[in-house]
């Protein structure tokens, strides 16, 4: 019988208290509690992979690591010689990164090039953020003396050591996700002509349900977060919900300040018998892919899909026998889908061959589309989320065995700008392809059959101002920004980073110059809504109050706000939107003052205009 790669024990730990925990001992509760459910022993483990945690990722130059080798610092502290062990592994930053490990270490175990894997991952930044805000600055300290006797001892480093951005989208202030995602998110929303109310109302079912499964009896203990909340209530910004990109709310973004640890246990089916690990805890792994699109957001020529997952996607449905093109997805008991934010999961679901309503419509079928809850509510412990899921999937799969029901789930990761691909099915069965040897796609083979299928988008010249698209303002004043074609928008807000009226307008550009100007439509303050050009009188009430803002311009940008007009009356402000439209735009070289936040623009290659407001108030925080 060929070898199958199976998981034989799983836990997931969420620390709720108020003490402060090192990410180290949250790691090892979860890992000895994994070993305990196998069955086995920290001696019978030989392999060691560990999630890089957001603090050791390597993200801040100016950081040091607090765990140097956190594979070797874990096997101590459960009893085992780090120093006898075959191999130790740290993943680089990467929300794909559990199921990555899964895959690659799945193919090991069924090629005896490993035994028996312990894989784990940890997030401490509650217990953190709790140490500096309470005055504990010898926390970090602490936490890296639980490292130092185990730092030198050699380690292996998995995954892509890169960052996810080019230094000109950084500098468009585009390198954290809640700034690149809304680009993401309203260019799948141009792209498919929805308007934003009905956006807005996709983005809250979706995460209606995942709010859902969070508080539901099974998963309620696991949650960080434990509130119900409506589908309206998710998307509409309010005290306790407040913009942190437009258009995510608090509750449409992952959340990352939790203590949170997760593991699994990984060898083979005949390993697993061998050791006495009874037959009926076994979770078999079907399938596996791995794939990542064009690196940089700006490389890729449609945005608004995921190329890569659908790679991804596709290598792991065929090797577990369930064909996306053949409507593989509908045979599916369960799925965990990647929910760091909403078009996250937009994504995923059509990588799976899945409208949305589809997808909307699995949960009254008794399929889920979360295990967990998902990142904003279960808990988005930076790179391991994922790792929870799996452990999720576990088990479901064992309880729904016991209940004489079987379970086809599949799981799946994402890293960077969804950018980093890995999923993952699992089952209560043998896999379909049982009959012949286990056999995973090799990624550098799906990786070079989507680089050859997926054209990249013309490279950027982040030396020339004149060709910016995506656009950033501060109350200092001043623009810049990324791109290649068209435009400008303006907006002007309230203090406290409360929205008022402002206006959209679209410029084409020939040889760096604006031809063509026309008013789009306005962001209003009901509910941060864009709003089509005929709707402006009705939503935009005389007695709302606005911040005066001046004109302002770069490259070929052009804006201008709607300014100082306090009480007027409705009419002033038509009239003011005709202006606009009868003249190319305002003088150029004029600062944008004023504001209390941050309004980005983004064009995507096929020209549909893109926007999100950031309030700089509250951006700082997640």
């Amino acid at each position: 019988m060929s070898p199958i790669p199976v998981l034989v024990g799983g836990s997931r730990y969420t620390h709720k208290g108020d003490g402060i925990v090192s990410p180290l001992s949250l790691c090892a509760t979860s890992a000895a509690s994994a070993l305990s459910d196998s069955g086995l022993s920290i001696q019978e483990v030989d392999t060691v992979g560990v999630v890089g945690t957001i603090l050791d990722a390597g993200l801040s130059p100016a950081f040091e690591r607090i765990y140097p080798n956190m594979p070797a610092a874990l096997m101590e502290r459960l009893g085992g010689r780090a120093t006898d062990k075959k191999s130790l592994v740290t993943t680089h930053v990467g929300g794909n990164s559990p199921q990555a490990l899964v895959n690659h270490f799945a193919e090991e175990v069924v090629e005896g090039r490993a035994g028996v894997v312990l894989l784990t991952g940890v997030e401490a930044i509650a217990s953190l953020l709790r140490a500096l805000k309470g005055g504990d600055t010898e926390a970090v300290d602490r936490w890296r003396e639980e490292g130092e006797k185990t730092k030198d001892i050699p380690q292996t480093f998995f995954g892509t050591d890169k960052a996810g951005f080019l230094e000109a989208e950084q500098r468009a202030g585009l390198s954290l996700p809640v700034a690149m995602y809304p680009v993401l998110e309203t260019a799948r929303r141009a792209q498919r002509g929805s308007s934003p109310s009905s956006h807005f109302s996709l983005m809250g079912s979706l995460f209606d349900h995942l709010n859902e499964v969070a508080v539901s009896s099974e998963e309620r203990r696991h949650s960080w977060k434990q509130a119900r909340r409506t589908a309206e209530a998710l998307v509409t910004p309010s005290e306790r919900n407040r913009w942190i990109s437009w258009p995510y709310t608090k509750s449409l973004c992952a959340t990352i300040e939790v203590d949170q640890a997760a593991s699994v246990i990984l060898t083979t089916e005949d390993r697993a018998l061998s050791l006495g690990v009874p037959a009926d805890r076994l979770v078999y792994v079907h399938g596996c892919g791995d794939c990542c699109d064009h690196w940089a957001v700006t490389e890729r020529e449609e945005p608004w899909v995921s190329t890569g997952m659908r790679f991804a996607f596709d290598a792991c449905m065929r090797q577990a026998g369930l064909d996306i093109q053949k409507g593989g997805a509908k045979l599916l008991t369960g799925m965990d889908l990647y929910s760091c934010f909403p078009v996250a999961v937009e994504m995923g679901a059509e990588a799976l061959g899945l409208s949305e309503e589809a997808l909307l419509s699995l949960p009254r079928k008794g399929v889920p589309f979360s295990l967990t809850g998902g990142l904003p509510f279960h808990g988005g412990p930076g790179n391991n989320y994922t790792m929870h899921a799996i452990v999720a999937a576990v088990e479901r799969c064992r309880s729904s065995r016991q209940a004489g029901k079987d379970e086809v789930l599949f799981v799946n990761g994402n890293g960077h700008y969804t950018t980093k691909h890995s999923a993952g099915v699992y089952g209560t069965k043998r896999p379909v392809s049982s009959s012949g040897p286990w056999k995973r796609e090799d990624p550098a083979e799906t990786q070079r059959r989507h680089d050859r299928a997926v054209r990249k988008a013309e490279p950027l010249d982040p030396d020339a101002p004149e060709e910016m698209a995506l656009f950033s303002g501060s109350k200092k004043g001043g623009v810049s920004g990324i791109g290649a074609k068209v435009t400008g928008v303006s907006v002007s807000y309230a203090s406290g980073g409360k929205k008022a009226p402002g206006i959209l307008k679209e410029e084409k550009a020939k040889g760096g110059r604006p031809v063509k100007a026309s008013v789009i439509g306005v962001l209003t303050g009901a509910g941060g809504l864009h709003s089509p050009l005929r709707t402006f009188a009705a939503v935009v009430e005389p007695e709302e109050n606005l911040v005066p803002a001046k004109a302002f311009s770069s490259g070929v940008m052009r804006g201008l706000v709607s300014v100082d007009e306090g009480a007027s009356a409705a009419a002033r402000r038509l009239s003011l939107l005709q202006s606009i439209v009868d003249r190319a735009g305002p003088p150029a070289n004029e600062e944008f003052v004023g504001t209390s936040g941050v309004l980005r623009l983004g064009v995507n290659p096929k020209g549909s205009l893109l926007f999100f407001f950031s309030p700089h108030t509250h951006a700082a925080r997640i």
